[in-house]
């Protein structure tokens, strides 16, 4: 009775670690020479709408999705730009790291990392990060990002689309998300 106890008692402290998440997630002060700051958003601040699990990546010793069943999933996540935490407006990189296996090489098997950035309205779609089968395949070791731009006051919303044809493996660390010097 006793464990049981305890397990209970540590599961309902992890369920109320991710319920009480901060959302977004706050930026680190400028950390480094040259200084960066660290915006990436906590995995219970991500909307997730499809076939996506929870899975670890090789290599990578954070957590991330797995792109499950056919069709197109994806994960969004979105905050302000805080003009006291942006050290280059030009100079922001989103990325994952990815491991993808299409056994068919089916350009039907994909994963694309955007940042849409809204300023004064208006929407700018960057594609930081696009595999298809058709390409290969990736271990899950390196960091693939991207660069773009925002400044104070623009929204920025981190999206990971994943489409899958129904026997491929694909999965994604939970982005990583700086301002660079």
């Amino acid at each position: 009775m006793k464990k049981l106890t305890l397990v209970l008692a540590i599961l309902s402290l992890s369920i109320t670690a991710n319920a009480f998440a901060t959302c977004p997630t706050p930026p680190t002060s400028p950390i480094g020479t040259p200084p960066w700051v660290n915006w990436t958003q906590d995995a219970g601040c991500y909307s997730l709408t499809g076939f996506i699990s929870s899975t670890s990546v090789n290599c990578f010793s954070g957590g991330g999705w797995s792109f499950d069943a056919s069709g197109l999933s994806y994960a969004v996540t979105s905050f302000t730009a805080d003009g006291n935490y942006i050290i280059n407006a030009n100079n922001w990189t989103s990325g994952s790291y990815i491991y993808f296996d299409s056994p068919n090489s089916s350009a039907y098997d994909w994963i694309e990392v955007v940042a849409v950035v809204t300023h004064n309205g208006a929407d700018t779609r960057n594609s930081l990060f696009y595999w298809d089968g058709t390409m290969g395949s990736l271990n899950g070791c390196n960091d693939h990002y991207g660069i773009f731009s925002a400044v104070a006051g623009d929204t920025v919303s981190i999206k990971v689309y994943g489409a899958n044809s129904g026997n491929a493996t694909i999965q994604a660390s939970y982005p990583r998300i700086f301002n660079n010097f």
